[in-house]
């Protein structure tokens, strides 16, 4: 929980762009959420506050609300996942055998496995740099808020329809554990340590809720606040 007006100073400093821009994939150029649903871009006011320290990792868009501050990452990626029964066989067959090179197939699963943990660090690093950017540049100028205001970090992954349904259901059962090779799950479990953190008097710090959503599960989210 955060005691700032941060939807008055934003409404006043900023101006909003469309989320399909904003979650627009360096790469491809294309978004990765396709809607018009507007928001702030948190890249861009990290821009202007004209810091002279090197520029935080910060997350990609900024939804604010009188009740609640939504930090939101958009992450391409995860979907590429290349197993033992969809990769290409010949390239990894033996000229000599014939067969699957397993030494080929086990360093192409370890380096897919640390390209997955690669693109994980770096949600978890912009979900770290983007709070300190928000609680010690924007924050302090900003007026105090008569009511709390909740703090939230939403990862939209382009995960795989298979794990999003895993996911949920998961979810629906109540899991202790979660499946391990689920990209939304090692993204959870990633994050799970940035919300809900209490200080020595049982203020919290950092995030009151961290979300992990498949691209489809984001679409639908933003659909039912337009209605």
């Amino acid at each position: 929980m955060i005691q700032k007006d941060l939807y008055t100073y934003a409404i006043t400093n900023w101006s909003m762009s469309p989320v399909a821009e904003l979650s627009e994939d360096k790469r491809t150029h294309m978004p990765l959420v396709k809607s018009e649903a507007q928001m702030y871009s948190f890249d861009d006011i990290c821009l202007g506050l004209g810091l002279k320290q090197k520029l935080p990792a910060s997350a990609d868009g900024l939804d604010v609300t009188q009740r609640s501050v939504r930090l939101v990452e958009f992450k391409s990626g995860f979907r590429n996942k290349i197993t033992r029964d969809n990769f290409n066989e010949e390239e990894a067959r033996c000229s000599k055998t014939d067969e699957i090179c397993e030494d080929y197939w086990g360093i192409f699963a370890k380096k897919r496995s640390l390209e997955i943990k690669e693109l994980i660090d770096s949600i978890h690093i912009k979900a770290l740099e983007s709070y300190l950017t928000l609680e010690k540049q924007i924050l302090p100028r900003c007026q105090d808020a008569e009511e709390p205001v909740s703090v939230t970090f939403t990862a939209v992954i382009d995960a795989d329809p298979v794990d999003a349904m895993e996911d949920v259901l998961s979810g629906l059962a109540k899991r202790s554990k979660r499946n391990t090779s689920n990209s939304l799950s090692r993204v959870k479990q990633a994050l799970s340590r940035l919300a809900g953190i209490s200080d020595t008097d049982g203020n919290i710090y950092c995030y009151d809720r961290i979300e992990v959503l498949s691209v489809q599960e984001y679409e639908n989210q933003l659909a039912r606040q337009n209605r």
